[in-house]
């Protein structure tokens, strides 16, 4: 007579046998799997694609121009964001990751923290990026190429491409004594920002700078600092600028040229009123 209670004990060791094959099955030339779906040797590292260390002429929201220069060490990335606005030049570092051709940086500021994201597609680089978390606005950077610095000759200056020029940025102005009725200088602070080298902006005199105003003329030019160790070199002055004939009420506009062998490398505007 059949024990019914040992058939039951010889069916489910049975049936756990057969739930054992199943997951230890190995695929005819594979490798063992579980139900987690990973396999033994893990996701990897996706692969750097291009080149994206030096210099680029970038974009940002259709209006606001910068030099981004990029430092790449595998997939991390890091660098600096120089503003080529010449009335307020500002240099912010960058950091971030490289992940095949796309690229993520953030660029933290006083007030704001932008995360930018982009492709690359040979030489240029296009995406988005948003504003304190808010927001998706366009930038692009085009790279800038060896051949758009041109080393010069005997008796010529170095062409440099216009995007590469250096800057010219007026920080203070000091206007006392100057007053209407008195020929008193005022004092205005200046630096020179190099985007490529500290050559030629270091060490200038009154000859490097021009002053375009009604009856307005350089007196003197005095170095003040040299900040070469970091980019973008930078090197600043103070300049007095008296008047011909004494200062009348009103508004005035100072052009200021940077001059460089006879050649005008930068200009900036401001208004003063006496």
């Amino acid at each position: 007579m059949i024990n019914k209670k040992n058939v039951a004990i010889v069916l489910a060791l049975g049936l756990l046998l057969s739930i054992g094959s199943v997951l230890s099955y190995n695929p005819p030339g594979g490798t063992s799997s579980d139900l987690s779906g990973q396999d033994d040797h893990g996701q990897g590292d996706v692969p750097v694609l291009g080149d994206w260390s030096g210099k680029w002429d970038m974009v940002a929201n259709t209006n606001y121009k910068f030099i981004l220069d990029l430092l790449q060490s595998e997939n991390q990335i890091t660098g600096t964001m120089t503003s080529k606005d010449a009335a307020s030049v500002s240099v912010e570092t960058i950091s971030g990751t490289i992940s095949g051709g796309t690229i993520q940086f953030t660029r933290e500021g006083a007030e704001v923290t932008q995360v930018y994201t982009g492709s690359l597609s040979g030489s240029t680089i296009t995406g988005s990026f948003n504003q304190n978390g808010q927001g998706q606005y366009p930038w692009s950077a085009s790279k800038y190429e060896a051949a758009q610095i041109k080393e010069p000759g005997v008796g010529e200056l170095k062409v440099i491409d216009a995007q590469l020029a250096p800057h010219i940025k007026i920080n203070v102005i000091k206007m006392a004594p100057a007053a209407a009725g008195n020929s008193e200088p005022i004092s205005v602070s200046v630096s020179i920002i190099s985007a490529v080298t500290q050559e030629g902006i270091c060490g200038l005199d009154a000859s490097n700078f021009e002053i375009d105003g009604p009856g307005l003329i350089i007196k003197d030019v005095f170095p003040i600092s040299a900040v070469v160790g970091i980019q973008p070199p930078t090197c600043d002055y103070f300049l007095s600028i008296t008047p011909t004939s004494p200062w009348v009420t009103g508004i005035y506009a100072l052009k200021l040229d940077y001059i460089q062998g006879g050649q005008q490398l930068a200009n900036v505007t401001v208004f003063i009123r006496i």
